[in-house]
């Protein structure tokens, strides 16, 4: 049994490895691989090397850590490599500088938790390798870890072509940041330079049968050293906000994140859940996942205001012929399909399957396809639906269009699931029996105008309730809580408001000292008074 690795430090004259099998090397101890360039800077012509640096047909299989590591390098071609039955993240790019590296025909199958990182651990390790935590740290193992992925990009200037992913016990693919540099690699750009920088390619690429994802685009890592007030390990998951500009500057031109061509099928909750400013998505594929795709914001207003996500051209099908394979101790086999077959279901027997969920946006969904939606008795299913469940709110102007519905019957193509009305909290004061002038054909209110939103910051105190009137109806009120804790510094609230109206702001008690107001998503010329 060998527990070799293959390291590559920096000056070397020229690396090509191709046609290795590599099997049961690694080890559970950092820097330990079967493939692993360390902090070599460029690799490619900019670093002077012709030829560039590449690995290629590679077998990578029974690791006992990673398939292949870059570390502090760029431009490295990974080419025509497998991983299969390895602990950690296969393709690991490390510490976040690493750029313009290439993954090319790779594929990844069965990765499954490592000690290593925080982001390596199951939810069991999570709880108990406390290492580097702040004493009193309890884990929250789904928010701080659990975040195993076959490949696992943490600065976005990489390509990825062709690439398939399979059998993570978490994500497929899984882009995150880091807001600045760590370990070795410390100092090496500014603060918040990962979270602006442009996509590199996205094309062709696949994932299927993970159990948390297919892709997740989201979350960085923890950069700061555990004390009292974050008692989290250093490289813990946190929460991170993308946002693309040209030359990674937020002041210049959005540059659009392109994702091509995607197909994710068989992931038990997502096919793809993506946050951020300017991801757009054209050509791709999602079958038979729990929620196909989520499109989430750059984050709270105002930061990347005026951002926008767009899916085209896309095909969405909840419950395909590719029934799976039964199992004996399969948990998630059940009745589904519109001819009540039995196959693999994504979450469970009652998960209610989603095609498009749309978070808050603004988001265009274009020219669309979505098959085989229908809902059985005591299971949704819907080709669109929305994620209600909790404060935070879906933008007026997001905009569908040109969308073909192949055996989804009227009942399973727009589902709202919400304890309370969702027009109460969403659209400007009015209730649900309010002025609403006409239903729609899938039962659903249709308010006539045109909308948009409002932001208000309120401080000192920041725990009063708001009250908003429309200026058309002074005896209806519309009572809004804050969407964070009364125990914060500062509140906000984002209601929707009908353009060319006029509306007045009470509070339950004395007025805040101070109160910013944003507008968000008016066009040239909208308008309302207050």
């Amino acid at each position: 049994m060998l527990f070799v690795a293959s390291e590559v430090e920096r000056g070397f004259r020229a690396v090509h490895v191709s046609g290795v099998e590599l099997q049961h090397m690694g080890q559970q101890s950092m820097g330990h691989y079967p493939v692993h360039f360390h902090m070599n800077g460029d690799v490619d012509e900019r670093g002077g090397y012709d030829p560039p640096t590449s690995v290629s047909d590679l077998s990578i299989h029974h690791s006992f850590s990673r398939c292949v590591t870059i570390h502090g390098s760029n431009g490295l071609m990974v080419k025509d490599v497998v991983g299969y039955d390895t602990l950690g993240h296969c393709f690991f790019t490390e510490d976040g500088p690493e750029e313009r590296n290439t993954f090319d025909h790779c594929l990844g199958l069965m990765v499954r938790a490592g000690t290593l990182l925080p982001s390596d651990r199951d939810s069991t390790m999570c709880r108990n390798i406390t290492s580097g935590a702040f004493p009193g740290y309890v884990a929250n193992p789904r928010q701080d870890c659990s975040a195993t992925s076959t490949f696992w990009i943490a600065n976005p200037n990489n390509n990825l072509i062709n690439c398939a992913a399979a059998g993570s016990e978490e994500t497929g693919f899984w882009y995150l940041f880091h807001h600045v540099p760590t370990g070795p690699s410390e100092g090496m750009y500014f603060p918040g330079r990962t979270e602006h920088t442009p996509m590199g390619q996205f094309t062709n690429n696949r994932a299927h049968s993970n159990y948390r994802a297919g892709m997740i685009l989201d979350n960085g890592v923890k950069t700061t050293k555990a004390n009292d007030k974050d008692k989290r390990p250093y490289l813990s998951l946190v929460g991170a906000r993308y946002g693309p500009h040209e030359d990674a500057d937020p002041f210049k031109p959005r540059v659009p994140a392109l994702i091509h061509h995607f197909v994710a099928y068989k992931n038990q909750d997502h096919g793809a859940w993506l946050r951020g400013g300017d991801v757009w998505l054209d050509e791709c594929q999602f079958a038979d996942n729990g929620i196909g795709l989520t499109l989430a914001s750059g984050g709270t207003f105002p930061d990347d205001d005026g951002s926008r996500q767009e899916v085209k051209n896309t095909l969405f099908v909840g419950e395909s012929d590719n029934h799976g394979t039964a199992q004996p101790d399969n948990r998630v086999w059940g009745t589904g399909g519109a001819d009540l077959s039995g196959r693999t279901m994504p979450r469970g027997l009652n998960f209610p399957i989603r095609g498009m969920q749309i978070y808050d946006g603004p988001i265009k969904v274009q020219n669309c396809t979505f098959r085989k939606y229908v809902a059985l008795e005591g299971r949704h299913t819907s080709a669109f639906g929305f994620r209600l469940n909790n404060s935070w709110q879906s933008c007026p102007n997001n905009n569908v269009t040109d969308i073909t519905f192949d055996n989804v019957p009227i009942t399973s193509r727009v589902v709202f699931r919400r304890a309370r009305p969702l027009v109460q909290q969403n659209a400007d004061g009015r209730r649900q029996d309010d002025h609403l002038p006409r239903r729609g054909r899938l039962g659903r209110p249709i308010c006539s105008g045109h909308y948009a939103q409002i932001y208000i910051q309120t401080r000192n105190p920041a725990n009063l309730n708001m009250l908003m009137v429309k200026n058309e109806y002074p005896d209806r009120p519309l009572a809004l809580e804050g969407a964070l804790g009364k125990r914060k510094h500062y509140q906000q609230f984002q209601p929707v408001v009908t353009l060319a109206k006029g509306y007045t702001v009470h509070w339950d008690q004395a007025a805040p000292a101070e109160v910013t107001v944003w507008l968000i998503n008016f066009n040239r010329n909208d308008w309302i008074s207050t």
